[in-house]
C-alpha cells in the first residue's frame, strides 16, 4: 500500500507479517532533494574531519568540527566527533558540558548523565563541571521520590573530589544553599563544620555566613540533640559557678518576683523554641555564642593555612627575581590573573616590581585594573596616588584626590581623602591656602569629624603660627557638633597652647573657666550613663531570678565598675599640670588609617 503524507513526501506503509509485530511501520521513500542536502553536509563534515585527522594537535580545527556537529544536532555524528576530541583533550571541561547538553536536548538524559560522569573522571577537580552536573541532576531528579538522596549523593561526590581545592567556594555555597532550601539546618551546620576547616580562598566569607546562620536560627534546630544538650550543660555549669558567691539579694528578689513567674510548663525551655516563639532569651544567646566560640579556633587555624598559600607565589617571585626578570613577570601574571585576581597585596607587589624596572605605564595599568575590580579600597587608591606623585605627575594627583573626594561613599571617607589631599598641598606643593580650603570644604560636609579639626590645627601651627587663627580653629571645633568628650580634649589642648604660646592672661583664665564647665558637663553625662547601666543590670538580675525559678539558665552581664572623670586634672589654674598627651589622643584617630568602605 502506498500513501502520501501531509507534507507531500512519498512514503510507503509496509504491513509486517511477522507474528511478533502485527503492526505497520512507517518507512521514508527516497527523496532526491533531501539526499542532495545530506550529501552536501556529509562533504563539509568530511573536510572538518580531514583537518583534525591529518593534524590531531590542531585544537582550533577540533573546535570548528565540534561547532559544526553541534549546529547539525545529530547525536550520532556529534558523539563520534566529541569522543575523538576527548582522546586528545580530555581536560576541556566546557566541551564535556556541551556534549552532555546535546544529549539532553535530544531527550537522552541517561546518556547526558554518563557524559558528565566520564568528564568528571577525566577532570575530577573541575568545580565548574561539578556545578554543571549538579544543576543537571537537580533538574532531572527534583520531582523523583528519592530525588533528594540522589542529589545529595552527587553533592558528596563533588565535595569529596574537589571540595578541598583552594577555589572550591562556589561548590560549597551551592551545597549549603540547597540544604537550606530543604530546611535541613543540621545538615547545614555539619557542612559548615567541614568547610571552615578547609583553607579556601573565601574562608572568612564562609565563617561570617556561618555566624549569621547560627544567629538567625534556633540552636536546637541547628545542632544534633547530643551536641545541643552537651553545650547547654556546659553553660549551666559555668553559670552556677559564676553565681555561687552572690549575696542573699537573689533570694529576696526571687520572693518579690514570685507572683510574676509563669506556672511550670507554660514556657518552652530556652534554646528550644519553635517558629514564632522567643529566640532572644539570654540562654539562647549564650548557646549561640558558645557554638561560634568552639569553631572560632578552627577558623583561626584555617586562616593561618590560607596565609601560607597566599604568600607562596609572592615568595617565589622574590626568589626568582635575581635569576629571571621575565620569569618573575610571568609568575605575577599567573598569580594576579588566574589564582589571586582579588588579592590586592600581590597586585601591588607586581606594580612595585614593574616600577623598579622603569615600567611606569605598566605599574599604573596594574593598579588601575585592580581598582576597577575592587573599588572603594583606600589603600589601593593611595598607592595609585603615590605612584603618580613619585613620578612628578602633580596635576594627576590633584585630579585623583578630587575624584576620590567627590565619589566617596560616606562623609567619613571623604574626610579621610580631604586630610590626605590637604597634607599633599601643604607639604609637597607648599600651598597652605589651598590646603586650608580643602579642609574647610570638608568641614562644611562633616562638622563632627575631629580629625579634620586636628589637621587644620596642624596647618595653622606649621611655620610662623598665628595665635588668632589657631584659637579660631579651637573655637570652631568646640562650637561644633562634636561630642562632649571630644570637646574636652580640644579644650585641654587649647589650654596647653595658651600656656605655652599665648600672649594674654585674660584669654588663658577665660579658657580655664570654660574648661571647668566642660568637665562638669562630662561628669553629668557619665553619671547618667552609670544610672542607665545600673537599670539594665537590675533588669538582667530580675530575668536571672525568673530563669532560676523555672529551672532554666539566664546569662547575665556583670555590671561595669563605676568610673569617674579625672576631676583633679585642674585643681587650680596655678597648679595646671603639663602632662597632656596630645600624641596619645590623636593616635586614636590616626590608627584608623583606612576608613571603612
Amino acid at each position: 500500500m502506498a500513501d502520501l503524507d501531509a507534507s507531500g513526501t512519498d512514503v510507503v506503509l509496509v504491513e509486517q507479517t511477522a507474528a511478533n509485530t502485527g503492526c505497520l511501520v512507517r518507512e521514508e521513500v527516497y527523496n532526491p532533494e533531501e539526499a542532495t542536502e545530506e550529501a552536501n553536509v556529509s562533504e563539509e563534515l568530511e573536510k572538518y574531519w580531514k583537518t583534525v585527522k591529518e593534524n590531531p594537535s590542531d585544537f582550533t580545527g577540533w573546535t570548528y568540527l565540534l561547532q559544526f556537529v553541534e549546529q547539525e544536532g545529530k547525536v550520532k555524528t556529534a558523539a563520534e566527533a566529541f569522543d575523538a576530541f576527548f582522546k586528545h583533550y580530555p581536560y576541556c571541561y566546557g566541551y564535556w558540558k556541551k556534549y552532555a547538553d546535546l544529549e539532553n536536548k535530544n531527550n537522552n538524559p541517561d546518556n547526558a548523565e554518563q557524559v558528565f560522569e566520564h568528564g568528571l573522571q577525566a577532570v575530577p577537580l573541575s568545580g565548574d563541571l561539578w556545578l554543571h552536573y549538579i544543576n543537571f541532576i537537580i533538574n532531572t531528579y527534583k520531582n523523583e521520590t528519592k530525588g533528594d538522596a540522589k542529589i545529595r549523593s552527587i553533592f558528596e561526590k563533588a565535595i569529596t573530589a574537589a571540595g578541598t581545592d583552594f577555589r572550591s567556594d562556589k561548590l560549597w555555597d551551592t551545597y549549603i544553599n540547597w540544604e537550606k532550601e530543604k530546611n535541613n539546618l543540621r545538615n547545614v551546620t555539619a557542612l559548615y563544620d567541614r568547610l571552615i576547616a578547609i583553607p579556601t580562598q573565601l574562608y572568612s566569607h564562609h565563617f561570617d555566613n556561618f555566624k549569621t546562620f547560627i544567629n538567625e536560627n534556633i540552636p536546637k534546630e541547628c545542632l544534633t540533640l547530643d551536641e545541643f544538650l552537651k553545650l547547654r550543660q556546659v553553660i549551666i555549669s559555668n553559670q552556677e559557678a559564676d553565681t555561687a558567691g552572690e549575696d542573699e539579694d537573689t533570694n529576696q528578689d526571687a520572693e518579690t518576683l514570685a507572683d510574676e513567674v509563669a506556672p511550670p510548663g507554660d514556657e518552652v525551655p530556652p534554646g528550644m523554641e519553635t517558629d514564632g516563639a522567643k529566640t532572644d532569651e539570654p540562654e539562647t544567646k549564650a548557646v549561640r555564642k558558645k557554638i561560634i566560640e568552639i569553631r572560632q579556633a578552627v577558623h583561626q587555624q584555617t586562616e593561618e593555612e590560607v596565609s601560607k598559600r597566599w604568600a607562596f607565589e609572592e615568595g617565589y617571585a622574590k626568589y626568582l627575581e635575581p635569576h629571571s626578570v621575565e620569569g618573575v613577570r610571568n609568575v605575577f601574571k599567573r598569580a594576579c590573573n588566574i589564582h589571586l585576581p582579588k588579592k590586592p597585596s600581590i597586585h601591588m607587589h607586581w606594580a612595585a616590581f614593574e616600577e623598579r624596572r622603569g615600567n611606569f605605564a605598566a605599574a599604573c595599568d596594574i593598579l588601575k585594573n585592580l581598582e576597577q575590580t575592587m573599588s572603594g579600597l583606600a589603600l589601593l587608591s593611595l598607592r595609585r596616588i603615590s605612584l603618580k606623585r613619585r613620578h612628578g605627575r602633580t596635576n594627576d594627583v590633584k585630579q585623583m584626590y578630587t575624584d576620590y573626594i567627590s565619589s566617596a561613599s560616606s562623609t567619613d571617607v571623604a574626610g579621610f581623602y580631604s586630610i590626605k589631599y590637604a597634607r599633599f598641598l601643604a607639604k609637597v606643593c607648599g600651598d597652605l591656602s589651598a590646603a586650608k580650603s580643602v579642609l574647610t570644604d570638608a568641614l562644611d560636609k562633616d562638622e563632627k569629624n575631629p580629625r579634620i579639626y586636628l589637621q587644620l590645627l596642624d596647618l595653622e601651627m606649621s611655620g610662623r603660627a598665628s595665635e588668632d587663627n589657631i584659637l579660631q580653629v579651637f573655637d570652631q571645633a568646640m562650637g561644633s557638633g562634636l561630642s562632649t568628650e571630644d570637646k574636652l580634649k580640644f579644650s585641654r589642648r587649647k589650654l596647653e597652647f595658651l600656656e605655652d604660646f599665648g600672649t594674654s592672661i585674660d584669654k588663658l583664665l577665660q579658657t580655664y573657666d570654660e574648661h571647668q564647665k566642660l568637665v562638669k558637663e562630662a561628669n553629668a553625662e557619665k553619671k547618667k550613663r552609670q544610672l542607665e547601666n545600673a537599670g539594665d543590670a537590675g533588669t538582667n538580675k530580675k530575668a536571672k531570678v525568673n530563669g532560676q525559678r523555672e529551672g532554666s539558665l539566664t546569662v547575665t552581664s556583670p555590671t561595669a565598675p563605676p568610673t569617674t572623670p579625672d576631676t583633679s586634672y585642674y585643681n587650680s589654674w596655678s597648679g595646671y599640670p603639663h602632662n597632656y598627651n596630645y600624641q596619645g589622643w590623636s593616635s586614636g584617630y590616626s590608627s584608623q588609617y583606612y576608613p571603612p568602605s
